[in-house]
């Protein structure tokens, strides 16, 4: 709340007459756009568990596991949801908090910053989902965590709002909480294999889901940043 959503939403209030405009918390161009990220991220999603996966099998050191493993152990602690309570209370703390403040920080106000600096939305792009992976301290998860950041700086270049990335980030979040809730497995194995055909179909729905959105983009006008 503090580091992403509190600073973000301060530094537009204080230096902007419009301060959710600033932030982009735009009107969405269209509808549909909503639909459309949420089936790019579904598909997205055991693409990129495949990817941590995998990396999980590389040797970083001892230090580099024993970290790790205290990062897996604090996923895992919160991913214990015997209760509906601690459904929601899971929910609010890593889907809606994060999804809301790291999208305003992120994406409303660094990538702004970022492509002041730049010709084109390359740089913005790729710079803020680097910070935005290194912020998450998790090196098995670090490639895959830089991924989804490209995609969410893709989805707001895209639609031209912040709400579609928020909706497509609290959605990716969101759901894996309700994996582990609905299948009362309180261990969450982020190292388990991904069944290749889920891994498929996932790619198959985000290229199909993906190739929609291009047809139906509003995207950010030349001098947003201004």
């Amino acid at each position: 709340l503090f580091i992403f959503f509190i600073s973000a939403f301060l530094f537009a209030y204080l230096t902007h007459p419009e301060p959710a405009a600033y932030l982009g918390l735009r009107k969405l161009g269209k509808w549909i756009q909503l639909v459309l990220v949420v089936f790019i991220m579904l598909g997205a999603m055991p693409v990129l568990q495949m990817i941590e996966g995998l990396m999980s099998h590389i040797d970083f050191g001892t230090k580099i596991k024993e970290s790790q493993a205290a990062s897996d152990s604090m996923m895992n602690a919160f991913l214990n949801i015997p209760t509906f309570a601690t459904f929601i209370r899971a929910l609010v703390v890593m889907a809606i908090i994060p999804a809301v403040g790291e999208e305003m920080f992120f994406r409303g106000v660094m990538m702004r910053f970022a492509k002041k600096r730049s010709r084109n939305m390359v740089f913005p792009i790729l710079f803020t989902a680097v910070v935005f992976s290194y912020s998450h301290a998790n090196i098995y998860g670090y490639l895959s965590i830089f991924l989804a950041g490209v995609l969410l700086a893709v989805i707001y270049n895209l639609t031209g709002s912040l709400w579609c990335s928020i909706i497509a980030h609290l959605f990716f979040n969101g759901l894996q909480i309700v994996i582990s809730y609905l299948s009362k497995n309180n261990a969450n194995d982020n190292n388990a294999a991904i069944p290749y055909s889920l891994v498929v179909t996932g790619a198959i729905v985000f290229g199909i889901s993906f190739y929609l959105l291009l047809k139906n983009k509003t995207p950010l006008p030349e001098n947003w940043t201004d």
